[in-house]
């Protein structure tokens, strides 16, 4: 490599260090998940859905919503207000408000935020059970080891 003295440091010659960039099979210089140069991930878009009503009367409020998430074990309010819960010590969900109602982003896998509709008492509803049912399976790999364990 050729290697030229500028000032205090060492810098690498232009073509051998283009030489050292990951390449695609074309040849073309391919991006890493360290280029900071990269434009962020697209997030997933909201997910459609028929006209919401923002009636709450009957049915579960948001107040209902976060109180039964702070309910769940293994769930961590960390921010209380506005709530930001964490599993497994990783974010894991988060409200937002936009023009178009309430929705979660809650991270199901080990992948992105998934937005989730939190506006109507049925999408509440909806994403507690969601939320319920992944922390249930995420934590049955647990509880089933320890019992094992104890035998």
């Amino acid at each position: 490599m050729t290697r030229h003295r500028h000032g205090h440091g060492t810098k690498l010659h232009a073509q051998a260090a283009a030489h050292l960039e990951p390449r695609d099979d074309d040849g073309v210089a391919a991006r890493t998940e360290h280029d900071e140069h990269a434009p962020p991930p697209r997030r997933a878009p909201l997910p459609p859905r028929e006209a919401a009503l923002a009636d709450d009367a009957g049915g579960m409020t948001h107040e209902d919503l976060v109180r039964a998430l702070r309910g769940i074990d293994g769930l961590v309010d960390v921010g209380r207000n506005p709530p930001n819960f964490h599993f497994r010590a990783r974010p894991f969900l988060h409200f937002h408000h936009a023009s178009e109602g309430t929705y979660a982003d809650v991270r199901f896998g080990s992948g992105d935020f998934e937005p989730v509709w939190a506006s109507t008492p049925a999408e509440r509803q909806e994403l507690l059970a969601r939320v319920w049912d992944h922390v249930e399976r995420a934590d049955a790999p647990r509880k089933a080891g320890r019992s094992r364990s104890r035998r």
